[in-house]
């Protein structure tokens, strides 16, 4: 046998050997397993996934839980999956497992996306539980949660305290003036009395608007239907303030002239009884006030009907009164 044919034989040996003893390593026990296991843990995180979306969560659960047991991942991939199985086990109602995998998030990863969610679920958990003393406690730690920064105005007496927080007099103020006149007025009688009631009642409200919030129920699709719909219509009230209320002038002129073109029904000529002295009309300084007030109403009606005209003719509108019957 020639030299380079002994060369050749010994490079096709040497192949030979290296590919048997990396099949050998690679077959190992070790690496066999590792592989099963890297398998097993995405089809775990697969099926979990699906059944998820589907809506079958208490199975979701268990096999998100099964893939953290055997999965290797990152604390910002675990803290993700905590915070889904949080999600899953509050829709379940299991509100004590869902607290576990909430704070499981902040301890995995308290930078990850997400986190505020988490920990307001937490406070809201907490208060559904009664466990007051620890929501409070959270909620002091969370600087996301507390949004209520309120300017103090000059000279403003605090009239209440809820913990650290202040209530001053004109924030309770603002909240009488929303009242209907009415309501007001027949409490003018006992003025001291009412207003001891109202904060009072203000205060417990600050409490309860407080709870609600923390049980977020501001997110409940009702809630926020009924809050958009109040939205609106405050802002078409203030277009309307805006618009037409406060552009309504009165002067003494056009009150006299709306006095005298409606004059029997503001001063209607009174009967005279036989034998006693004649009675004499109304003069306009006797009802300037209710003539003030009825022609306001009259330039409101006016003034909101051209604002009205006006916005639809800049949109195309099409009105069927006959299908809403």
């Amino acid at each position: 046998m020639g030299r380079d044919m002994r060369f050749t034989v010994l490079i096709v040996l040497q192949l030979l050997v290296g590919s048997v003893l990396g099949f050998l390593i690679w077959n190992l026990p070790g690496n066999s397993d590792q592989q099963q296991k890297s398998t097993h843990s995405k089809l775990l995180k697969e099926s979990a996934g699906r059944l998820h979306a589907a809506g079958v969560l208490r199975q979701a659960a268990s096999q998100y839980q099964a893939y953290l047991q055997i999965a290797s991942i990152g604390a910002g991939q675990r803290a993700q999956m905590a915070l889904a199985l949080g999600d899953i086990y509050e829709q379940l109602g299991e509100y004590e497992r869902a607290l576990t995998w909430y704070y499981q998030v902040e301890i995995a990863d308290a930078t990850t996306n997400g986190i505020d969610h988490a920990r307001e679920q937490i406070v809201a958990i907490l208060e559904r539980l009664k466990k007051f003393s620890a929501a409070k406690n959270e909620l002091s730690q969370s600087t996301t949660l507390d949004t209520t920064q309120l300017t103090q105005v000059k000279g403003a007496k605090v009239v209440a305290k809820i913990e650290n927080s202040n209530i001053y007099d004109y924030q309770v103020n603002q909240a009488l003036d929303l009242l209907p006149k009415q309501l007001k007025k027949s409490m003018e009688k006992d003025n001291a009395k009412f207003k001891g009631e109202f904060l009072t009642q203000y205060v417990a409200n600050q409490l309860l608007y407080g709870r609600a919030e923390r049980l977020q129920l501001q997110k409940r699709p009702k809630v926020r239907e009924r809050l958009a719909l109040l939205k609106r219509q405050l802002l078409v009230e203030e277009l309307i303030d805006q618009e037409v209320k406060r552009k309504i002038e009165v002067n003494q002129s056009d009150l006299k002239n709306y006095f005298i073109a409606n004059q029997d029904r503001f001063a209607p000529m009174p009967k005279n009884e036989k034998g006693k002295k004649e009675k004499k009309r109304m003069t306009f300084e006797q009802v300037k006030d209710g003539v003030e007030q009825a022609y306001r109403q009259t330039r409101f009606r006016q003034r909101y009907q051209e604002l009205v005209t006006e916005t639809m003719k800049s949109h195309k509108v099409e009105i069927y009164q006959d299908r809403y019957q």
